[in-house]
């Protein structure tokens, strides 16, 4: 689809002098909603277009085109024509869905149609009309010059390899004319979030250009559990998105890492679901930061048939990453010198654009104080490198309930850091403790999402350089072959670094007699925790009595495990916190009497020894939800609301089965 705006001006107010000004006005009104249906109707219900706003010699239309081979001049040509309208200028511009949108709602207010919610729905776009609907994305609309120079900006990014032989191809054009087909999608792969949005309007320029998009209109929706996106609004954005681009973030989602599914695994099946039977019309670009195979992997596996070409930003070393910095610093107009290159410590390390990015960033606040305005330069921001950056993920964590002692301690590690800034400014400069930590909790108790979340934070804050979780256990460490296991130990700390590597169950590592396998791989493990004590933090997880006995196993490892955080086993208020959360993200209500049912339940299951804490409670849930769903079959189909499909009653929820065995008790019984 297609949008536009059209100003008309005339050479006298648009009104009939003989008649009364409220009569003609409603004669005017009535004349435009009938002239936009018999459109509609005789143009085969392919665009359609209405008058929005009229203010003495200027009147304002809006166009929308289903079929991108429609001429929206003719369409307003024939429009004013048919009103018999004297005109003597008609400017029309594309706009954006938002924009549309918001001139319909002014068009139904003024009276120019009947009501802009009915056609919304005729359109079938009523679910993702920004103004009306909770799903979350962002539009944006180039204006593509034809002289830019799509290879000067594509050279500014470190993706030469890749961005440029895809340049090449865009600009062979076709071998032969279709009217619709996409012969490739993208994956932009880049730790950059603002880089993966510039490199997706290179592509778009060049695309659009080409002619294999028809508009340089493009839609960016995020990967996260809140926007609001559910099937329904992922198929009506795709038909939106005819003859356009949409770029589909995963910048939150690939921050987990690992090879295990994730609670974010739906959307994107949804999102492909709606990609397979879009393909041909919507140009698909799918973002994520580097190193997320799991994540390309789930999208490959979801899009079977589909070709991807991969945009991959390119380590920079030494000389490249200088060079780097000096475009940036010649874009901003000021002259590099050798404290931005500081951060370059050697020619062997690799550096990707967001740290750097983010180092000229601080060099250059301080270059604005110390060079431009030297006036300023004994106005310093101590205060700021002091206070904790808390971004997205600090705010999530704070949100989820219980979790006290692991909120603490990860507020202790960033104020700690954050300290180091300031005593670096100040002259004193100090060896970084390590951050390494040991998670004890039953299972369900949110050690994996609280580990994912301090990676995020860490990130952040610009504490750790990529923020990634790698996840793993026993037999990603361990191998069965003599002189296997300590090469994969060096490997998981290689993908790990820059993030926190998660070894969950580490007990598992322990194999009851000495010079096993397992004492290789951690007397490995504690060697390499010394060596990456400056960016990259290890995480030990597992039962609470276990992980004790795991710690006897290694004089060293005790003393290079900074923090020790429990996770306790949630109450049965905490457990009904969770459900709540969990039905306002689904957009359910829970009836009054619900608490009542349920925390009986949850005080009982918590004595159980299977109690699986907040992994019970989401069990629960969507056992509810199956029981609504057998309910509500079961009616009168003309009899079931919307109420009655957002509404758990006490009935939706029985206690699901667990063990009956009785809590394990620590010492003697009678």
């Amino acid at each position: 689809m297609r949008f536009y705006e059209a100003v008309v001006f005339t050479n006298s107010p648009i009104r009939n002098n003989n008649d009364d000004e409220n009569q003609d006005k409603t004669r005017f009104n009535e004349s435009c909603k009938m002239l936009s249906e018999d459109i509609w109707q005789n143009g085969e219900q392919e665009y359609y277009i209405n008058c929005c706003i009229l203010n003495g010699n200027r009147m304002s239309l809006t166009v929308i085109l289903l079929d991108a081979n429609i001429d929206a001049d003719e369409i307003v040509d024939d429009y004013l024509n048919t009103l018999e309208l004297e005109f003597i200028q008609v400017k029309i511009a594309e706009i954006t869905l938002y924009k549309w949108s918001e001139l319909m709602i002014r068009a139904d207010r003024n009276g120019y149609i009947d009501d802009d919610t009915e056609i919304f729905k005729r359109l079938d776009i009523d679910d993702v009309i920004p103004q009306r609907n909770s799903c979350k994305f962002k539009e944006y609309l180039l204006n593509i010059d034809p002289e830019t120079d799509i290879r000067a900006e594509a050279n500014e990014y470190n993706c030469a390899q890749t961005l440029l032989p895809e340049l090449d191809r865009i600009e062979q054009g076709a071998a032969i004319t279709l009217k619709r087909g996409h012969p490739v999608h993208y994956f932009i792969q880049s730790d950059s979030k603002k880089s993966r949005k510039e490199l997706t309007k290179i592509l778009i320029k060049a695309l659009r250009q080409s002619g294999r998009i028809q508009t340089s209109r493009f839609a960016i929706a995020e990967c996260t559990e809140h926007n609001g996106f559910g099937c329904d609004e992922y198929e009506q954005l795709d038909s939106v998105s005819h003859g356009a681009a949409i770029l589909f973030d995963c910048d939150k989602v690939a921050s987990e890492g690992g090879n295990k599914a994730t609670r974010l695994d739906g959307t994107i099946e949804e999102f492909c679901e709606a990609m397979k039977r879009h393909k041909n019309e919507v140009q698909f670009i799918i973002g994520f930061p580097k190193g997320a195979i799991a994540l390309k992997n789930r999208f490959l596996e979801n899009l079977d048939g589909t070709a991807f070409v991969e945009i991959t930003e390119e380590p920079l070393f030494g000389d490249a990453a200088r060079n780097f910095l000096r475009v940036l610093s010649a874009k901003n107009n000021i002259e590099a010198n050798e404290k931005l290159f500081a951060v370059i410590k050697d020619d062997e390390h690799s550096y990707n654009t967001e740290e750097l990015e983010k180092s000229f960033e601080q060099w250059f606040s301080l270059e604005l104080r110390s060079s431009v305005y030297p006036q300023y330069l004994s106005f310093n921001n101590h205060h700021d490198a002091a206070r904790i950056a808390k971004g997205s993920a600090f705010e999530e964590l704070n949100e989820m309930v219980g979790l006290t002692e692991a909120k603490s301690v990860i507020t202790k590690a960033l104020a700690y850091y954050k300290a180091q800034k300031l005593f670096k400014d100040k002259g004193f400069e100090r060896k970084n403790t390590a951050l390494h930590m040991l998670f004890t909790g039953n299972p369900g108790s949110a050690k994996t999402t609280a580990a994912r979340l301090f990676a995020q934070i860490m990130k952040d804050n610009g504490l750790l350089s990529r923020g990634t979780l790698i996840e793993c256990g026993r037999a990603d460490i361990v191998d069965i072959y003599v002189g296997g296991t300590a090469p994969r130990v060096k490997n998981l700390f290689k993908k790990a670094k820059g993030g926190v590597l998660f070894i969950d169950e580490a007990y598992s590592l322990v194999d009851g007699e000495s010079g096993m396998y397992g004492d290789e791989a951690i007397n490995t493990i504690v060697q390499e925790m010394e060596n990456v004590r400056e960016d990259m933090v290890v995480i030990f997880a597992g039962y609470p009595d276990k992980m004790e006995n795991f710690l006897l196993t290694n004089p060293g490892l005790r003393s290079r495990i900074a923090f020790k955080v429990k996770f306790d086993d949630y109450k049965e208020n905490e457990l009904f916190a969770i459900t709540e959360i969990m039905a306002k993200q689904q957009q359910i209500s829970l009836s009054a009497e619900v608490r009542d049912k349920l925390i009986p339940i949850f005080a009982g299951a918590s004595q159980k020894d299977d109690f699986g804490n907040g992994r019970y409670a989401r069990n629960l849930f969507e056992q509810a939800l199956m029981s609504q769903a057998e309910r509500l079959v079961a009616m009168d189909p003309d009899s079931v609301t919307a109420g009655d499909i957002r509404l758990l009653l006490p009935e939706d929820f029985t206690a699901a089965e667990i063990s009956v065995k009785s809590k394990r008790r620590i010492g003697f019984s009678a």
